[in-house]
Formats: C-alpha cells, sequence, structure tokens
C-alpha cells in the first residue's frame, strides 16, 4: 500500500495536476508558486511602465544595442529584486536560495520587453514572443522543482478486488491534450478581435505542453538554462530587442521607420471608399460656433478662377474632429455629435477596447485650387497634450468631384511641442506651426478637401491627442 501511495503521488507531479511540486519538496513548493507568479507579474509591468517611446532611442548601432540591453536587464532586475524582497517574507523560504531562484526565473523575463514592443506595434509576431515568456517560465519552474526518480513499486498481492488496469494512468497526457487544444482553439477564434487575448491562451497552452514534457525529459530544463542561467536567453532577448527597435531608430532615416509604415497606410486607408455601415459608433466632434468671419479673403487675393494662387491664403479650420475605429474608415452612422474642441479639458476621447483609435481633422475649401500653384501648406495647431509621446500629423489633400475622390498624402511632421521627454502637468497650450511642402510633381491636378491625420505614439494608440488645429495657410509656389 506504501508503494501504491507513492507511486500515485509521483504520477500527479509529473502529471496535469499543476501545482504539485513534482520532487519531495512539499514545504517549499508553493513558496515557490508565489515568487515564480510574483516575479512573472512585476516583469510584465516592469516593462510596460520602460516607456518604450521612439524619441527616447538612439540612432546609432552601438547605442541601440546599449539601450535594448538598458531595457531587458532592467526588466529583470526590478523583478528580481521583487521575487528576492518576498524571499524573505514568504512563510516557508524555498530552500533553493533566492538567488538561484531569480536566476532560473528570468528565463523568461528577459522576453517580456520584445513582447512589449511588439504588442505597442500591433504586430501578430508577439504570438511569437508569448510561447517563449511560457517555455522559459516552465522550464525555469521544472529547474526548481523537479520530478523525481521514480520509486519503485511494492509488489502486488491477492485482492478481491476487481482490477481497476483498464483505466487511465493518474499521469495520462489525455486530459493535457485537451486542454492544450482548447486552448490554442481560443487563441485562434480570439485573434481576429485581440492578439493580447489571443497570446493568452496560446501562452498557457504552451506552458502545460513544456510543464509536462520537462518532467518526463529531465535534460530539457538543463539544456534550456544553460549552466549560467539567463546568459544564452539574456543573448537571444538582446538580438530580438535590438531588431526591434530598428524602425523606431536607425529606420527612419533609410525608409524603414516607424512613421515611414504609418503614412503608407494612411495611403493604403485612402485609397479606399468610405464604409460607414459597420456600425461602430465612433465621434464626430465639431468646433464651437464662431462669430461670423471672412473665412476667404476677397476674390483678388484668394484663388483666382482657374484655382491659382497670386497671394498666400488663409483659411481658419472650422470642420469635424473625427475619432473612430482603426477597422473603420470613419465613424458609423451612430456616430456620437458633440461640440467642443480636443484641447477642453472636458474632452478626453479613448477606444473603449483593444483597437487603436484614429483621429482625422477635416476642412472643406469653396473653390478648388490647383495643387501646382501651391508651393506649401502651413498648419497652425494648439497643442494641450502633456503626455510623453512623440505626436505626428499627416495630410491628405483630395479632390470631392473626381471619381473615387483622388488624393495625395503630404509627409508627416513632427509636432515638436510633445518631444520633450518630461512635460509639466501644468503646462500651458502651446501654439506651433507646422511647414508640408507640396512636391512639384504631384499626380492629383486640384484640391478642394483638406484631411488633419493625427499618428500618435503607440503606447498612446488608443486615445485621441489633445491639440487643436486653428488654421490652413496656402502660400503660392515661386
Amino acid at each position: 500500500m506504501a508503494g501504491s501511495q507513492s507511486s500515485s503521488s509521483f504520477a500527479q507531479g509529473r502529471g496535469f495536476w499543476l501545482l504539485q511540486p513534482g520532487a519531495d519538496h512539499s514545504e517549499d513548493a508553493g513558496s515557490t508558486w508565489i515568487l515564480a507568479v510574483t516575479g512573472l507579474v512585476v516583469a510584465a509591468c516592469a516593462a510596460g511602465v520602460l516607456g518604450l517611446s521612439p524619441r527616447w532611442f538612439p540612432d546609432n548601432i552601438v547605442s541601440l544595442v546599449l539601450q535594448a540591453a538598458r531595457i531587458v536587464l532592467t526588466t529583470a532586475a526590478i523583478a528580481g529584486g521583487a521575487v528576492w524582497a518576498l524571499w524573505y517574507v514568504v512563510s516557508e523560504e524555498p530552500s533553493s536560495g533566492a538567488g538561484w531562484i531569480v536566476r532560473n526565473l528570468s528565463l523568461s523575463w528577459v522576453f517580456l520587453p520584445a513582447f512589449v514592443l511588439f504588442y505597442e506595434a500591433r504586430s501578430a509576431w508577439m504570438l511569437a514572443i508569448a510561447p517563449l515568456v511560457a517555455v522559459g517560465f516552465a522550464v525555469s519552474l521544472r529547474r526548481l522543482l523537479p520530478v523525481p526518480p521514480e520509486p519503485v513499486k511494492a509488489p502486488g498481492r491477492d485482492t478481491p478486488m476487481p482490477s481497476l488496469n483498464g483505466l487511465p494512468r493518474a499521469d495520462s497526457p489525455l486530459l493535457l491534450a485537451a486542454c492544450a487544444a482548447a486552448l490554442l482553439e481560443g487563441a485562434v477564434l480570439t485573434a481576429g478581435f485581440s492578439l493580447l487575448m489571443a497570446s493568452l491562451p496560446l501562452a498557457f497552452a504552451v506552458f502545460l505542453v513544456t510543464w509536462w514534457w520537462a518532467g518526463y525529459e529531465a535534460r530539457a530544463a538543463a539544456w534550456w538554462g544553460g549552466r549560467h542561467p539567463p546568459l544564452r536567453q539574456f543573448a537571444a532577448a538582446l538580438a530580438v530587442t535590438s531588431l526591434l527597435l530598428v524602425p523606431y531608430t536607425l529606420g527612419e532615416k533609410s525608409g524603414l521607420g516607424l512613421h515611414t509604415h504609418s503614412e503608407w497606410a494612411l495611403k493604403t486607408r485612402t485609397t479606399q471608399p468610405a464604409n460607414a455601415s459597420s456600425g461602430y459608433f465612433g465621434i464626430i466632434l465639431y468646433p464651437p460656433p464662431k462669430k461670423k468671419e471672412l473665412l476667404l479673403p476677397p476674390t483678388e487675393l484668394g484663388p483666382t478662377i482657374d484655382g491659382g494662387l497670386t497671394q498666400p491664403l488663409l483659411i481658419p479650420f472650422d470642420g469635424p474632429y473625427l475619432y473612430f475605429n482603426e477597422s473603420d474608415m470613419r465613424p458609423g452612422p451612430k456616430a456620437h455629435v458633440a461640440q467642443g474642441k480636443p484641447t477642453d479639458a472636458k474632452i478626453n476621447v479613448r477606444s473603449t477596447d483593444e483597437e487603436p483609435l484614429l483621429m482625422e481633422a477635416h476642412q472643406k475649401i469653396g473653390r478648388p485650387i490647383r495643387l501646382a500653384a501651391c508651393g506649401e501648406i502651413d498648419v497652425v495647431l494648439t497643442n494641450a497634450d502633456t503626455r510623453p509621446g512623440e505626436i505626428d500629423l499627416a495630410l491628405v489633400l483630395a479632390d470631392s468631384s473626381t471619381r473615387g475622390r483622388a488624393r495625395q498624402v503630404l509627409a508627416a511632421r513632427q509636432v515638436i511641442s510633445s518631444l520633450p521627454e518630461s512635460i509639466p502637468q501644468d503646462r500651458a497650450p502651446v501654439k506651433e506651426v507646422l511647414r508640408f511642402a507640396v512636391p512639384a510633381g504631384a499626380h492629383l491636378r486640384r484640391f478642394d478637401d483638406v484631411t488633419v491625420q493625427f499618428i500618435l505614439a503607440p503606447r498612446h494608440a488608443r486615445t485621441g491627442a489633445k491639440i487643436s488645429v486653428e488654421s490652413f495657410e496656402l502660400i503660392p509656389r515661386h
């Protein structure tokens, strides 16, 4: 009977019953699990709070690698400090020692900055990093809670009870496989709605399989961790994180940058027909009504009959601001309509789900203007946004009289007042002028519609910018 109980205990340790220690460490298994889960949560929070804003990163290879190392090491150091401090207050201190526990658990922590970068860039590659974190977490736990050698079973004895040999073994992987399959199916179903939500069941499924496999293959944990954990994982995480920082830094100079990709996405989106039948509510914000004023200068100072410009033309902004989901082209038919400016204290627009929020400002022009006659468009704006994070603006010019609304996208410009690393919360709104050069060989012949598109740092992609457009000034081409 004693041998049977020992075998049953071992079977639970190496099977699906995850909270079993897997070794004769029942006195410290619970404490080890508490330390492991706490370290993982703290590391995830640290990776997110580090604030991976593109403007903080350098523009040369050496500094880029050093910056990636700083992010990875800081994440691991913060989580390690939390585990080390908690190690002294858990009810039963694990016999492994705080240093050894931190070194092993960091096998998964070092990949979290890369996961956060992919998440902020809304890249599906985050689904490839999540399993790495899960594998590192499972293997590190197996090194701390290994499965003991299988005990010798006591010889059986005659009994009048019927045999139970036909039932599945206690360590049968059938239940594990079923749970992993269900989790993977859940990941596939949720991937279309949220990559973050899809990564969670995917990571848990990989964790279950790895935990079970590492219990049978004792060399797996030793091979993954190496002789000096976590040097091997740190090198891999450093390489991945460094490559991920390239679009934020070096890529801006070579045309492969993050904002270059954003402008390409803008061009792709604006060439597609508008579709407001999605039912997404969205928000349409109209500026407060102004006193009657002459929007355009007299005819001799404004555009000529053929759309030419003889002098600079000032157009006060009086159009709407549109807020809508990234998967839509514009607000839906049930959009909420309100009055105000984005810079108003009471106006705070944000996405209610994981989808990024797009923000645009639209201005109609009374008389079409020939694009060849316009050499530059200056946008006067007021920036009341005090959140650290770069904000760029792009201009889209359109001709509403043509079939398909021909468009011309002008390259995005930085809002200089959004670049400081630290912005006081009580900073007064800043007025700024962005100058957009109109290319001489533009394909668009004329335009009567101007759209301002706001491009925020990835970590602010689900909120609207606190920026109001004041006016446009069209400068003739000389």
